[in-house]
Protein backbone atom coordinates (compact mmCIF):
# COMPACT_ATOMS: atom_id res chain seq x y z
CA UNK A 1 0.00 0.00 0.00
CA UNK A 2 2.91 2.14 0.61
CA UNK A 3 4.08 1.66 -3.09
CA UNK A 4 0.60 3.74 -4.55
CA UNK A 5 1.41 6.87 -2.27
CA UNK A 6 5.65 6.88 -3.63
CA UNK A 7 4.47 6.00 -7.49
CA UNK A 8 2.30 9.32 -6.70
CA UNK A 9 5.20 11.27 -5.46
CA UNK A 10 7.54 10.40 -8.15
CA UNK A 11 5.42 11.67 -10.91
CA UNK A 12 3.58 14.60 -9.33
CA UNK A 13 6.16 15.73 -7.64
CA UNK A 14 8.59 16.96 -10.47
CA UNK A 15 6.21 18.31 -12.48
CA UNK A 16 5.48 20.81 -10.00
CA UNK A 17 9.08 21.54 -9.38
CA UNK A 18 9.12 22.02 -13.03
CA UNK A 19 6.32 24.93 -12.70
CA UNK A 20 8.94 26.61 -9.31
CA UNK A 21 11.82 26.83 -11.46
CA UNK A 22 10.79 28.36 -14.81
CA UNK A 23 12.26 31.80 -15.20
CA UNK A 24 9.97 34.75 -15.50
CA UNK A 25 10.88 37.31 -18.05
CA UNK A 26 12.13 40.12 -16.91
CA UNK A 27 10.72 43.66 -16.75
CA UNK A 28 12.10 46.03 -19.11
CA UNK A 29 14.54 48.67 -17.24
CA UNK A 30 14.32 51.18 -20.21
CA UNK A 31 12.97 52.90 -22.93
CA UNK A 32 11.05 50.44 -25.89
CA UNK A 33 11.83 51.43 -29.37
CA UNK A 34 9.41 50.62 -32.47
CA UNK A 35 10.80 50.65 -35.86
CA UNK A 36 7.95 51.38 -38.16
CA UNK A 37 10.31 50.70 -41.51
CA UNK A 38 7.36 52.27 -43.98
CA UNK A 39 7.42 55.57 -42.04
CA UNK A 40 11.45 55.08 -42.48
CA UNK A 41 10.92 54.46 -46.60
CA UNK A 42 8.39 57.31 -46.94
CA UNK A 43 10.00 60.23 -44.40
CA UNK A 44 13.79 59.94 -45.49
CA UNK A 45 16.08 60.95 -47.70
CA UNK A 46 17.36 57.49 -48.85
CA UNK A 47 13.95 56.01 -48.36
CA UNK A 48 12.54 58.53 -50.68
CA UNK A 49 15.32 57.89 -53.45
CA UNK A 50 14.80 54.23 -53.10
CA UNK A 51 11.18 54.51 -54.06
CA UNK A 52 11.84 56.79 -56.86
CA UNK A 53 14.13 54.38 -58.15
CA UNK A 54 11.64 51.18 -57.99
CA UNK A 55 8.68 53.49 -59.53
CA UNK A 56 11.60 54.47 -62.38
CA UNK A 57 11.95 50.40 -62.40
CA UNK A 58 8.26 49.37 -61.91
CA UNK A 59 7.81 52.12 -65.52
CA UNK A 60 10.39 50.82 -67.13
CA UNK A 61 9.67 47.03 -66.88
CA UNK A 62 5.79 48.16 -67.44
CA UNK A 63 6.63 49.47 -71.08
CA UNK A 64 8.99 46.39 -71.75
CA UNK A 65 6.62 44.22 -70.90
CA UNK A 66 3.70 46.63 -72.96
CA UNK A 67 6.40 45.95 -76.18
CA UNK A 68 6.58 42.76 -75.88
CA UNK A 69 2.93 41.79 -75.75
CA UNK A 70 2.22 44.32 -78.49
CA UNK A 71 4.62 42.62 -80.44
CA UNK A 72 2.99 39.12 -79.79
CA UNK A 73 -0.11 40.20 -80.80
CA UNK A 74 1.30 41.28 -84.10
CA UNK A 75 2.98 38.09 -85.03
CA UNK A 76 -0.60 36.63 -83.70
CA UNK A 77 -2.35 38.92 -86.31
CA UNK A 78 0.27 37.56 -88.92
CA UNK A 79 0.17 34.01 -88.28
CA UNK A 80 -4.25 34.21 -88.45
CA UNK A 81 -3.99 36.62 -91.75
CA UNK A 82 -1.45 33.00 -92.80
CA UNK A 83 -3.60 30.67 -91.76
CA UNK A 84 -7.25 32.65 -93.10
CA UNK A 85 -4.92 33.00 -96.66
CA UNK A 86 -4.09 29.52 -96.72
CA UNK A 87 -7.35 27.83 -95.94
CA UNK A 88 -9.09 30.28 -98.81
CA UNK A 89 -6.91 29.18 -101.07
CA UNK A 90 -7.62 25.68 -100.57
CA UNK A 91 -3.56 25.03 -99.95
CA UNK A 92 -2.84 21.69 -97.37
CA UNK A 93 -0.15 22.28 -94.79
CA UNK A 94 1.77 19.51 -93.82
CA UNK A 95 4.17 19.02 -90.80
CA UNK A 96 7.54 16.81 -91.59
Amino acid sequence: MKTVPFWLAITVAPALAVGAFQQRPAAPSGPVAFVVSQRISNETSEGKAGIARMQALQRERTAEARTKQEALQATRRQIDATADSTDMAGVIIESP
